[in-house]
């Protein structure tokens, strides 16, 4: 019971913060564009909307997990996989076991879906950026771009039912776009 009641915070983020994120039920990478990423191995300091280091503990990325703080420190796993599209690198993820405790980012990954963010490394520094939702929602209401989904009821979120395939075809065309991949949603880290 009461580990049910520290997660109902976690819950409501989750779903506040769904509707920013691209999720997919499925899962981004088909079988054979599953690669390894040998130079994100280890500690990545998360930095601030300054470019300094923030004040919580380094995400440990590993061959298939990614150990994630966030402002409390609060620590939680996720399960990744690392895959590539054309010249691109991404990362897949989705939530491991909460252990503990979850933060904010496993509850990002509560539901069962899958998140996707495309991977840069230049020397020292790290860069996530995830699928711009709000591109792909516009996007998908222009009709410009033909990716299976549900609307969701509540607030009229998309959630993302294309294939593997599909996100492959997808991520090839798209990788290198910067409103698809937009600096804004980035998440930036030192090594």
């Amino acid at each position: 019971m009461m580990k049910t009641i520290k997660m109902l915070p976690l819950l409501t983020v989750a779903l506040f913060l769904a509707s920013c994120i691209v999720q997919s039920v499925n899962r981004f990478y088909t079988e054979t564009s599953v690669c390894a990423v040998p130079a994100i191995a280890g500690e990545w300091r998360p930095l601030d909307d300054k470019g300094s280091p923030a004040p919580v503990k380094p995400w440990i990325f590993g061959e298939n997990k990614v150990l994630t703080y966030e402002k409390n420190n609060a620590p939680a796993n996720l399960k990744v996989t690392y895959f590539s599209v054309g010249k691109a690198f991404f990362m897949d993820s989705t939530a491991d076991d909460p252990g503990e405790g979850a933060n904010q980012w496993w509850s990002m990954h509560v539901f069962p879906v899958h998140i996707v963010a495309k991977i840069e490394i230049q020397d020292n520094r790290l860069t996530l950026t995830p699928l711009d939702y709000r591109w792909l929602e516009k996007a998908i209401k222009a009709k410009t771009i033909t990716l299976s989904h549900i609307i969701q009821k509540e607030g009229d979120t998309l959630l993302f039912t294309a294939s593997p395939e599909e996100w492959s075809g997808f991520l090839k065309k798209y990788a290198a776009d910067k409103e698809v991949f937009s600096e804004t949603n980035a998440l930036r880290f030192i090594r």
